[in-house]
């Protein structure tokens, strides 16, 4: 890519550089909630979107389970180019693609897996990334020390995923509102996978109530299924932001809840917000690389809940009619959620 001749150069609508590959690494990981290895798995596909912001890429899981990663252009890569029909709040041609993730983070990892926790004992994998406008292709330069390996990861024709959102009123805050911090909710997760988290009749109530004079309120998860049920409580004290003003209870299954906290560990603090209908949002928050002047990433999903009239083997109906965000648009600016 780097000797690329004068007319593939004019192919290329999007190129970007960063030094850190791995933190790019992190946050795709957190959203690959696929629990098959084929490649035609639908939880392996994403939709990408290249806006001025970032990159967002989107995975719909049976209709139950949405997840997003929004990757910032400040402070994640030091060079950005994007052709000049893609650029603006409102571009004259979205760049958008469909990719198989599972594929793009095989190739981010040929050097090594994640980010280390502590980035003076890795070494830095630099990434150059681009998108062919001829041949639909995704190309990752990856370089580390003496080494450099290229890929081309052809897009996809998949349909774009419904842009979900939490059923609030304009300038409001959803009724339930917490921030927990990762470890307590890891800790608190570990706990409830007693009996595994694959058991398809398992499911997870959350139930958050507000402050009122018989108590100050908090949020509980309580597992059951035909043969066990655990139940952990978090009093407002145990939480680092506690923001609700109306009591709510919905049930969800467990396997979904599980692949959405999956990258706890690698997060520091978990926003929390539901809306009166049961559409829960999950937001992980990223700590910033050592790096100067580099960017916290997010990454969130939407989990749908069941109802008494859903068997929990057959609850896309349910997901349908929560799922209320419409179609359309291009990558929303969810760059710092936590705010």
């Amino acid at each position: 890519m780097e000797n690329d001749s004068d007319d593939e150069r004019d192919d290329i609508c999007f190129e970007a550089r960063t030094d850190d590959a791995r933190r790019i690494t992190s946050i795709l990981s957190s959203i690959c909630v696929a629990t098959s290895r084929k490649a035609d798995s639908s939880a392996s596909l994403a939709w990408c979107e290249v806006s001025d912001t970032g990159l967002t890429f989107t995975v719909n899981v049976s209709k139950t389970l949405q997840a997003i990663a929004y990757v910032k252009r400040k402070g994640v890569f030091h060079t950005w180019e994007l052709a000049m029909p893609h650029r603006g709040e409102v571009p004259d041609e979205r760049l958008e693609f469909g990719i198989n993730l599972a594929t793009l983070l095989e190739c981010l990892k040929i050097f090594g897996g994640a980010a280390a926790p502590n980035a003076f004992e890795r070494s830095q994998t630099a990434l150059h990334i681009s998108f062919r406008e001829g041949t639909r292709c995704l190309c990752l330069q990856l370089n580390e020390k003496a080494s450099v390996t290229e890929c081309e990861i052809h897009s996809l024709e998949i349909d774009q995923p419904h842009k979900t959102e939490l059923k609030v009123r304009e300038g409001e805050r959803p009724p339930a509102r917490l921030v927990v911090s990762s470890d307590a909710l890891k800790n608190g997760i570990d706990e409830l996978e007693w009996g595994g988290e694959a058991s398809r009749d398992k499911r997870v109530l959350l139930r958050v109530s507000a402050p009122s004079a018989s108590g100050p309120g908090g949020l509980s998860l309580t597992v059951s299924s035909t043969d066990v049920g655990c139940e952990m409580v978090y009093p407002p004290e145990a939480l680092v932001s506690f923001d609700v003003r109306q009591d709510l209870s919905f049930e969800y299954r467990f396997l979904h809840m599980h692949m959405a906290l999956r990258s706890l560990r690698d997060s520091h603090q978990t926003l929390l917000q539901l809306d009166e209908n049961g559409t829960l949002e999950i937001k992980l928050r990223f700590a910033s690389s050592a790096a100067a002047n580099a960017a916290e990433l997010f990454s969130h999903f939407f989990l749908f809940p069941l109802t008494d009239e859903d068997d929990i083997d057959d609850e896309d109906a349910t997901a349908s009619k929560a799922a209320g965000g419409g179609g359309g648009g291009g990558a929303r600016d969810q760059f710092d959620a936590f705010d």
